[in-house]
């Protein structure tokens, strides 16, 4: 498969996203590229086999990391996953994962590195690596890149590409202007 382009993505986007419109809005809902996206995500909640066959896999042959798969669904275009670097479980004073978003819009996926610093159940320092990760996580980028690869199908962007603006579309909580591919074929919120 030839990798997708910053132009030919930024073209899937303007089908599920409507342009120069605010979610706010009266009309936004109602427009054929809104529910055009909501169709796709209820589809992939609908079917969730590969999704789950990923989760089961990685809980196989990474039994020493904690797994929290996030519902990202109900209101981005892909599913989520944080992974645990062994050591760091959910719930630690610092916790150190690797976070695979897969989009249900194109065939790739992204991994990134999330640092938190947890004190009284509140986050009070994170930090976050896109590609390339601190040598701490690379390990588990590897081994989760591969099993995206080979249960999803899915493959990863360069960052040229995951960042490249995208002005004339409003996604979540970002204001038109400063969404970027990553925003529209995954979500806002990375932490």
């Amino acid at each position: 498969m030839m990798p997708l382009t910053a132009a030919e993505l930024t073209d899937l986007v303007h089908r599920f996203y409507p342009r120069n419109v605010y979610t706010t809005d009266a009309r936004y809902e109602s427009q054929a590229e809104a529910v055009e996206l909501r169709a796709f995500r209820k589809a992939a909640q609908e079917d969730s086999s590969a999704w789950t066959t990923l989760l089961q896999r990685i809980r196989q042959e990474l039994p020493e990391c904690s797994l929290w798969e996030l519902p990202f669904l109900i209101y981005d275009p892909c599913r989520c996953v944080r992974v645990s670097l062994a050591g760091s479980p959910v719930g630690a004073p610092e916790q150190k994962a690797v976070v695979l978003l897969a989009s249900i819009l194109a065939p790739v996926h992204h991994i990134y590195a999330s640092w938190q610093q947890v004190e009284n159940h509140r986050v009070i320092k994170q930090q976050l690596w896109h590609p390339p990760l601190p040598p701490e996580y690379q390990t588990l980028e590897t081994r989760l890149n591969s099993l995206a690869q080979s249960v999803l199908g899915t493959s990863t962007l360069p960052n040229e590409v995951l960042f490249t603006p995208v002005s004339d579309v409003q996604v979540g909580n970002l204001d038109l202007g400063h969404a970027q591919l990553i925003h529209c074929l995954f979500t806002d919120r990375l932490w």
